[in-house]
């Protein structure tokens, strides 16, 4: 009910910002006018050379959005998917991956990388997001519908770790003592400190995000109790590893 009650609260807020501060929404629209059209500014000498060098070579630049890691996993991973089941041209293609850089994830972009190449650049990654780009035939966009499950079920895994990534593995697990024969459990919780502490870094916000506390999660609950919990009961000696970049400690 409180989540519910912060979400309404923050509507609320929202309609009465429309209605008051009319003044300050026309100033920002003069003044994002520019940044609006920076990226097409940029972007259509790009366009011109694409045009140029596609008798040669056909160059696609392909959007990774890395800030979110399930984007990242996402766009990534169907993309060379589609690539496998040959649902996109890649006979005489180069595609190029442009994300804006600081990924939520290194070591999954890093992977990514074996497998096409990708430049990681906030600037150029600004200029391919503007409308001279992704309305041309040089962007490669893949739309994500939640609905993919004939790419995920009838194409091979894209990623594997190296052999020196596994030894690192290894001991970093014996570092926080868990053995080689030991089971573990990576499992994903969200809290309130990934939005205001990291999102806002990235951005150069100040933003308050509790109208989003409906999509986070509170970690004891995870741990006194719920699947997670009765998975470690059934699984004696079984640690639960919790992955995410930043977290609210507890006791």
């Amino acid at each position: 009910m409180k989540s519910i009650k912060k979400v309404i609260t923050y509507q609320i807020k929202t309609l009465y910002y429309r209605e008051s501060m009319g003044w300050l929404r026309t100033l920002y629209r003069e003044v994002g006018l520019p940044r609006r059209w920076l990226p097409n500014l940029f972007g259509f000498p790009i366009l011109l050379c694409l045009y140029i060098v596609k008798p040669f070579k056909f160059v696609k630049l392909t959007i990774i959005r890395d800030r979110g890691i399930g984007l990242l996993a996402v766009d990534a991973d169907l993309f060379l998917r589609r690539l496998q089941l040959e649902n996109m041209p890649k006979k005489g293609i180069l595609y190029l991956g442009i994300s804006a850089g600081k990924p939520a994830n290194q070591q999954l972009l890093k992977m990514f990388k074996r497998k096409f190449f990708i430049i990681e650049n906030p600037l150029l990654y600004g200029i391919v997001n503007g409308y001279a780009l992704t309305k041309s035939p040089f962007c490669e966009k893949p739309p994500y519908r939640a609905n993919e499950y004939y790419e995920f079920n009838n194409t091979e895994r894209n990623l594997s770790f190296t052999v020196f990534e596994q030894e690192e593995g290894k001991d970093l697990l014996n570092k926080m003592g868990i053995g080689d024969n030991s089971w573990f459990i990576c499992f994903h919780c969200r809290d309130a400190v990934y939005l205001s502490a990291i999102w806002n870094k990235l951005r150069n916000l100040s933003a308050d995000w509790s109208h989003q506390v409906y999509r986070d999660c509170d970690v004891k609950k995870l741990s006194g109790g719920g699947e997670v919990y009765s998975l470690f009961r059934r699984m004696r000696g079984a640690c639960g590893l919790r992955c995410c970049r930043k977290i609210t400690r507890f006791k």
